[in-house]
């Protein structure tokens, strides 16, 4: 089990809601960075010439240079401490909306995107390895679903600020904006490093000890991994072409279709509020993050085999959002659970690159089976990933010791 947070009673509710407050705000521009660039490809593709696939491999320098340094980072959490790393990982994300405002062609745009993407790479390790250890148990339920609450937020503000500045300004200047954005986030967390760390760094330091890679290879470790990776390649690959896939396998119109996505992506807001509360309860967090998984496998189902009836497509997908989203703070508990004493940030740095993982494959197969005129399979395949993850949450459950309050 990871380094406890701090018992019942010892860190006020104001303290606890700080600390939640500033990881949150983080979190959020990490997030908003995540699609920064891809709000502006209309105007990217239009100045510099390039191709929609060209202007994809963006994502793709993204999402494996996320991926690669995020297993990595954790490492460098528990050495230097969690603070320190989260200024780093802002600094790049400033430094890489730099870079891609000037480029003048694809390497100048992939370089900036390479470097957004080492930035992101370390806000889980990080933002978790504070929680763990600064939170008090009895609220930690809440700040995970804060957590994941402010990363859509952070989704939800970047297309309508990149688009506006870039319509206005030019999106040379939205992304130097973006930039001085990072950098406020940057310093205000530095303001706050104090309040953050108190203490935590020296604990750490304390606490770290050298763990032979199977030591981190566990039965609980790569089960959490594989479910953030199935959990991702379904709920992304939905994010980015639900309105398509409603359109093929529905006929809906593009504003209809485009509604169903904002009422799922409610729907998932509503279900991580929810789960915290669910989780600070909750003794097997398991049993939560697989009921949700078996609610989610059968709506995808149900659309996969066409049975949901157009004007029941509303409540079904915000119900979909809703019991996918309320697993969320469930398990992120489970990866908690299954770090051992002083690696929290190696676990959560190894367990979210299945995040990313999934977030580069889960777009890629299901845009292939739309090329296929194939919706149907597309929503079979968002059904057996959640499928998969209702085995993985009992594989991930830490059977040594219960948590202790």
């Amino acid at each position: 089990m990871t380094t406890s947070p701090l018992p019942l009673g010892a860190s006020s509710w104001r303290a606890d809601t700080h600390i939640i407050a500033v990881i949150g705000i983080a979190h959020g521009t990490s997030h908003f960075f995540q699609l920064a660039l891809p709000a502006l490809f209309p105007a990217l593709k239009q100045d510099l010439q390039l191709t929609y696939a060209e202007l994809g491999m963006a994502m793709t320098c993204f999402y494996v240079v996320s991926g690669v340094f995020q297993a990595l980072s954790g490492f460098v959490v528990d050495r230097l401490g969690a603070v320190r790393v989260l200024l780093f990982g802002l600094l790049c994300l400033a430094v890489g909306a730099g870079v891609a405002s000037l480029a003048q062609g694809q390497a100048g745009l992939y370089l900036g995107a390479a470097l957004i993407g080492l930035g992101n790479s370390v806000f889980h390790p990080a933002d978790f390895s504070l929680l763990n250890a600064r939170v008090s148990l009895s609220r930690l339920g809440h700040a995970f679903s804060t957590h994941a609450l402010s990363g859509n937020l952070g989704y939800i503000a970047a297309p309508l600020t990149m688009l506006a500045l870039s319509h206005s300004l030019g999106w040379r200047v939205a992304l130097q904006v973006a930039m001085a954005i990072a950098i406020a986030v940057a310093l205000f967390v530095f303001l706050q490093r104090q309040i953050l760390d108190g203490g935590h760094h020296a604990q750490q330091k304390a606490n770290h000890q050298p763990l032979h890679l199977q030591a981190l290879l566990t039965r609980p470790i790569i089960a959490c991994f594989f479910f953030f990776l199935f959990a991702t390649f379904a709920v992304m690959g939905l994010q980015n072409f639900l309105p398509t896939l409603l359109q093929s396998a529905y006929a809906l119109t593009p504003v209809q279709a485009t509604s169903m996505l904002t009422t799922l992506l409610l729907g998932g807001a509503t279900g991580m509020l929810l789960g915290g509360f669910a989780a600070n309860r909750a003794q097997h967090h398991e049993r939560i993050a697989a009921g949700g998984m078996i609610a989610a496998a059968l709506i995808a189902g149900l659309l996969a085999a066409h049975l949901i009836p157009t004007p029941g497509l509303l409540p079904v997908l915000f119900l979909l959002g809703l019991v996918a989203g309320i697993t969320n703070p469930s398990r992120d508990m489970l990866v908690r659970k299954a770090a051992p004493p002083g690696a929290s940030g190696r676990v959560y740095g190894m367990v979210y690159a299945g995040l990313d993982t999934g977030a580069a494959t889960g777009p890629a197969v299901l845009g292939w089976l739309l090329d296929q005129q194939s919706p149907h399979w597309a929503f079979l395949c968002v059904a057996i990933a959640f499928s998969l993850n209702v085995v993985l949450a009992g594989f991930a459950r830490q059977s040594t010791m219960p948590v202790t309050r």
